[in-house]
């Protein structure tokens, strides 16, 4: 893609004007058990992985990074960058035994052979390195803006209360993702079956 206008963003590193070349959209999929089924549904949609990985952890793997691994092992999915995050708060030699138990932990899984890129969020460390993966590590997804559209409902939520009223409902709310086509103002959408 080209951007529409003749404004380039300047990469901060480099200073040279940059070239839109794709757009993403992330699924965050928490740790955390409650959001299990958030992650499951999320991979439906999903090109590509980040497996984050706090460096500065004293128990690995942890149980939701094993859990994570395996639902995505169910998954189509072969895109995947480990990402060592906490890289600010540990040593040099503490990141390269960490580095080592992560290789040895996803060996035999699907992220097995994936990059494992040491980096610090909060400093910023490496993240050029992920732009570069977003750009050009990932293998086609497919996507096509002229096909019928279509999106697959990702979760859904209740918006009203326990025991509310049925004159008082306000309906509920979905999440989703587009898969093909593209949705303009005023389109109608038409959610199937129902």
């Amino acid at each position: 893609c080209t951007p529409a206008t003749t404004t380039h963003k300047v990469s901060e590193k480099s200073g040279k004007p940059m070239e839109l070349i794709s757009h993403v959209s992330f699924v965050d999929c928490p740790g955390h058990a409650d959001f299990m089924c958030t992650m499951i549904g999320g991979t439906t949609v999903m090109d590509a992985v980040f497996l984050l990985i706090a460096a500065n952890d004293p128990v690995f793997p942890q149980e939701q990074t094993y859990e994570h691994l395996l639902a995505m092992s169910t998954t189509n999915v072969t895109n995947y960058l480990v990402l060592q995050n906490k890289l600010d708060l540990i040593t040099k030699e503490e990141c390269l035994d960490y580095r080592k138990n992560i290789s040895e932990f996803l060996d035999g899984s699907p992220a097995g052979e994936s990059p494992i890129i040491p980096v610090s969020a909060q400093l910023g460390q490496n993240m050029e390195v992920i732009g570069q993966y977003i750009a050009n590590g990932i293998d086609d997804t497919n996507y096509d803006p002229n096909a019928n559209f279509k999106m697959f409902i990702i979760r859904s939520f209740d918006n009203n209360r326990p025991d509310t009223s049925y004159k008082k409902l306000l309906g509920g709310s979905i999440g989703w993702s587009i898969v093909q086509g593209t949705v303009h103002k005023d389109d109608y959408i038409e959610i199937r079956p129902g």
